[in-house]
């Protein structure tokens, strides 16, 4: 046995749920551990970025199957960091909210303000663009629906903001 293995085998012996990432590794050990360690660092720290920055860091060394976790933390990124949410929502949480739930978190402190356009062309967009690029076709505009139904429904003149803006410059 390699010397330099066998130095590190207490590692295994003592924590056994490492066993998985004991050579040979494999392409997809290494996507599960950098998919494991993002959602330990926000459960256990709620450090939202160093977990984003993590994955990014995979994502730009090729590793692959990890779009789907930079979605969720860069959405959970927006609600925690730009949009002031709540800051216990958690990556669990947002993993299980609708993408239209996710949309209403981001919008709903500026519903109805003079700042509302603003807060949803800097939050909601990108995320738009996002779901869109994950579920491809027409879930940005399918979604951008329902979200206009739901909000139509308490408070016309935010539609009508992003009606508007949609109508300067096609950013939503």
């Amino acid at each position: 046995m390699d010397a330099h293995l066998h130095l590190g085998k207490f590692l295994y012996e003592e924590t056994p749920v490492w066993k998985k990432y004991q050579a040979p590794v494999t392409s997809d050990v290494i996507t599960t551990w950098y998919q494991e360690r993002a959602r330990e660092i926000e459960q256990y720290s709620g450090l939202v970025d160093n977990a984003l920055a993590l994955v990014e860091l995979g994502i730009d060394n090729g590793i692959k199957g990890l779009d789907l976790i930079h979605h969720h933390l860069k959405t959970l990124y927006t609600l925690v960091y730009q949009c002031n949410c709540n800051s216990t929502v958690t990556l669990s949480q947002v993993e299980s909210m609708s993408d239209l739930e996710k949309l209403n978190l981001m919008t709903k402190e500026g519903r109805g303000s003079p700042t509302f356009i603003t807060t949803f062309v800097q939050m909601a967009a990108p995320f738009l663009s996002r779901v869109e690029e994950m579920e491809g076709g027409q879930a940005r505009r399918q979604l951008l629906e329902q979200y206009m139904v739901s909000l139509a429904k308490d408070d016309l003149v935010s539609c009508q903001a992003i009606f508007q803006q949609s109508a300067k410059k096609q950013v939503v």
